[in-house]
């Protein structure tokens, strides 16, 4: 009878296995976590533009902008509906999403933030001037270029820009000065997951609200 010598693994061996799969399961769960960080962006983003489009069908209805939700700073109060009249302590605050009939919360499950142009708060008309707040004059800025401005002033020096919202990203912070302390905001170009600015920032313009007003036979150029 012919006897088969099998020569088991050794101690050795089987280390060396275990590194090799460890290397490999790591070089696959990298880019594995990058495709679900771009793809938590991108959800978000879609989500920014569904509030866009809920704000404006808002101004149609209305013939103004919502106030923000400020009476759920600590989660006791989170009704999401706005709190009108605004006042100029509370331009900014949770987005109302009860009221526009939008989600409240980003794909991190932060709470998305708004901020808005007072003057837009208050029912439009024709004889409005339509001109935006002159003392906290809404800016966007890239946050990596401080000085390269994403929006720009009328020629009467006013922001067009009458609403922002953003999502305060994975590390649920306002990054850079994305906070009500001052009227400038701060849009992210790097999508380097360990980038520490990670807010995803969209806003709405004077035009693109009296557009909408227009198509609508809400109002007449």
């Amino acid at each position: 009878m012919k006897i088969i010598n099998q020569k088991a693994f050794t101690l050795i061996e089987i280390t060396f296995l275990l590194v090799i799969f460890g290397l490999l399961m790591g070089s696959l769960l990298a880019p594995i976590s990058a495709i679900v960080y771009q793809y938590n962006i991108n959800y978000t983003e879609n989500q920014l533009e569904e509030i866009k489009e809920a704000l404006l069908g808002f101004a149609v209805l209305h013939k103004r902008l919502p106030c923000p939700d400020t009476d759920d700073t600590d989660d006791t109060d989170d009704n999401g509906k706005e709190n009108n009249p605004c006042i100029i302590t509370n331009i900014e605050g949770d987005l109302p999403w009860a009221t526009l009939g939008v989600g409240k919360n980003d794909v991190w499950g932060n709470a998305f933030r708004y901020r808005v142009d007072k003057n837009y708060t208050e029912k439009m008309d024709i004889s409005s001037s339509l001109r935006t707040d002159e003392n906290k004059k809404l800016k966007v800025r890239r946050d990596d270029t401080p000085s390269t401005f994403l929006t720009t002033l009328d020629e009467k020096n006013l922001s067009r820009v009458v609403a922002i919202i953003f999502s305060k990203g994975r590390n649920a912070k306002a990054d850079d000065g994305n906070d009500d302390t001052n009227a400038t905001y701060v849009q992210d170009f790097k999508l380097d997951e360990n980038n520490e600015f990670d807010d995803h920032l969209t806003w709405l313009s004077k035009q693109t609200v009296m557009y909408q007003l227009i198509a609508a036979k809400q109002w007449f150029p």
